[in-house]
């Protein structure tokens, strides 16, 4: 009996079946380094365990072996026909002749060809979308110990996407996934995220409580809504590229240390790269909601509560005010003076009171603290690179809250579809104030009617009234890129 062998029948009698799935997905290398004759009787040995288990599926593809595989000329030929046939690209659409070469793909195809099926199953990519299918593709290339595709099918069973959800399944698959291997532990209590993930889907480690630790790739772009929420334990999340699209509650209910949630926070707010006349600048990804603003304030004075709504009901004065105090939070130079003072405690104003800041109040353009946008950084950034009306489409139903469809009230933000560089709530929900002459605000509300939501509109308030459809979005100059 070979060393593999034996640590094969170990981790079997030692450790059950499911560890030893896992087992032999993770030492595919190994096993492939045998000879032929070894190689056979160690497979031989896992289909037992597989039937053993009722696994025919697993059993099967243990022992699956291509006589006489195809070309990779020849699939490259499959995948391009399966494609315009289901297109009807130059050709009569026919879904009967894309299927039967998805099938040969699948049936003569290696395992890079199967985890492109997978994908484009999964995504409806080139074929019609089937998330069975898809999972059929993935299980095969997870078991030969491919740990993207070992994350991709956790996240499947986790959703109950092609296969009956299941979270055993799950934490199998992303414990196999998983590039940091945990020996003291027997739950996923540290997990390395493998690179080449690019979306982290939504709900996707919901409720693991074991979590206490994360590391996320730079190929990932975004964390879904609900990705890690409620994960009780979890305190330490890394990643190195800010400029990550995070989800609605991601993190939501989760116990982050100060440096997991400065560097979150960062992520909450976007990176816009200028054009010449405007110069780079980050800008909040959401309006200021009223978690934060009880935060740093100490008080909500939003009409319509909810932690996640946005904070209405505040005055110019007192979104200026909060810019320099959030600026002071994070150890940046607030922008902000009052007769040349910059600590707001000497301003002589009370926020959520006061109806005017009197003084000389002037900014100081290059410091690197929170402040209001311009009008034309606003516009810019809700623009997105693109020409729709709205901020993210042409459909403001798609984008925002207004008058037809918000019954009477702010919701929370993050609920509608963002823009192209990734801004929420920027046409709808609530109007927003801009730094102009210290009465100007875009982006209409849940009161206005369309027009006001077009991302060219601009109106005005007094300074300093204080109503339940304006509130504000932070900016800073990207002094760091």
């Amino acid at each position: 009996m070979t060393n593999i062998q034996q640590k094969l029948a170990r981790t079997y009698e030692e450790d059950g079946y499911s560890a030893t799935l896992t087992f032999w997905a993770e030492n595919q290398d190994e096993i492939n380094a045998l000879s032929e004759k070894e190689r056979t009787a160690l497979k031989n040995m896992m289909s037992r365990y597989c039937r053993i288990n009722g696994d025919e599926k697993n059993a099967a593809i243990v022992l699956a072996e291509k006589e006489n595989p195809q070309s990779k000329e020849s699939i490259a030929f499959f995948f391009d026909f399966a494609r315009i046939y289901h297109c009807g690209k130059n050709v009569e659409k026919d879904e009967t002749k894309s299927k039967t070469l998805c099938r040969m793909i699948f049936e003569q195809g290696d395992s890079d060809d199967l985890y492109r099926l997978g994908l484009m199953y999964k995504s409806g990519d080139g074929v019609s979308q089937d998330y069975a299918k898809a999972a059929e593709c993935f299980q095969k290339v997870a078991v030969a110990g491919n740990k993207i595709a070992q994350f991709l099918l956790a996240e499947m069973y986790m959703r109950g996407l092609g296969v009956e959800k299941s979270r055993a399944e799950a934490e199998k698959w992303y414990t196999s996934a998983n590039e940091e291997k945990d020996r003291y532990s027997a739950g996923l209590s540290h997990m390395t995220i493998p690179d080449g993930i690019e979306v982290i889907e939504e709900s996707a480690f919901e409720g693991f409580d074991d979590l206490r630790s994360v590391v996320i790739p730079e190929s990932v772009k975004r964390i879904g809504d609900r990705a890690f929420k409620g994960c009780r334990n979890l305190e330490s999340v890394k990643f190195s590229d800010d400029s990550i699209v995070l989800g609605f509650e991601a993190f939501e209910d989760c116990p982050l240390n100060e440096e997991t949630k400065e560097l979150i926070n960062k992520t909450n707010y976007v990176f816009i790269k200028g054009n010449g006349d405007i110069k780079d600048f980050y800008i909040g990804r959401f309006p200021v909601t009223q978690d934060l603003y009880e935060e740093v304030m100490g008080t909500n004075p939003s009409h319509f509560k909810g932690a996640r709504r946005p904070v209405e009901s505040v005055s110019w004065y007192d979104a200026v005010y909060f810019c320099n105090k959030l600026s002071e939070k994070f150890g940046y130079t607030p922008v902000y003076e009052v007769d040349g003072k910059t600590d707001v405690s000497r301003w002589g104003y009370e926020p959520n009171r006061n109806v005017r800041l009197y003084g000389n109040i002037t900014q100081n353009t290059d410091a690197d603290g929170f402040r209001l946008p311009t009008n034309d950084e606003w516009k810019y950034a809700a623009r997105g690179g693109r020409n729709y009306i709205f901020a993210g489409s042409d459909d403001l139903a798609e984008v925002g809250w207004y008058r037809g469809n918000s019954r009477g009230t702010t919701h929370p933000v993050g609920k509608k579809k963002p823009n192209d560089y990734g801004l929420y709530d920027m046409s709808g929900n609530v109007n927003e104030w801009l730094v102009d002459s210290y009465n100007y605000y875009c982006g209409g509300s849940w009161f206005s009617y369309w027009d006001a939501s077009n991302v060219g509109f601009t109106g005005r308030y007094a300074a300093g009234m204080r109503s339940d459809d304006i509130v504000f979005r932070v900016v800073r100059n990207a002094t760091e890129k």
